[in-house]
């Protein structure tokens, strides 16, 4: 895991995240618990697979089983994805927070999370390509909290 990473999942375990965004109150929708269901029911998919592949269940089991899990987690990121149009930051707050992203095997929902708080800005570097083996430059990378004048770097984070 890079530094940067742990960065921001060590910020979003900290209870004043909030203070840097508008989490939906009004819906009542238990985010963090949808994502985790999320993430259950994209697992329990393999389940009934290997037990098809393993003779375990005829094809109709499987099928039933499949559906029924298929909609569910259609059903989740529905819901999901409402939530997220209003804040995508919605739920995740506090203790297990940065657990909760790190752990996400949803990509999207991850950058999205990153963009919401982090503010990148790539720095000219020396024209040409590189050697082989030659690596960026981590002083051409600037990271700093949305609405913060500091860089992670003047604040000691990386």
């Amino acid at each position: 895991m890079s530094s940067s990473a742990r960065v921001v999942a060590a910020r979003l375990d900290r209870r004043d995240v909030v203070d840097l965004v508008a989490v939906e109150k009004a819906s009542g929708t238990d985010v963090a618990a949808l994502r985790r269901e999320a993430g259950d029911l994209r697992a329990r998919l393999d389940v009934p697979a290997d037990a098809l592949a393993d003779g375990e269940m005829t094809r109709d089991q499987f099928a039933r089983a499949n559906r029924r899990a298929q909609d569910r987690l259609a059903e989740v990121e529905g819901r999901l994805t409402e939530v997220a149009t209003h804040d995508v930051l919605a739920g995740l707050h506090g203790p297990g927070a940065g657990r909760l992203w790190l752990t996400s095997d949803d990509i999207q929902w991850r950058r999205a999370v990153l963009a919401a708080l982090v503010e990148v800005a790539l720095h000219p570097v020396k024209t040409g390509r590189p050697k082989e083996g030659e690596q960026i430059d981590p002083t051409s990378i600037e990271f700093r909290w949305r609405g913060d004048e500091l860089t992670w770097r003047q604040r000691g984070f990386v």
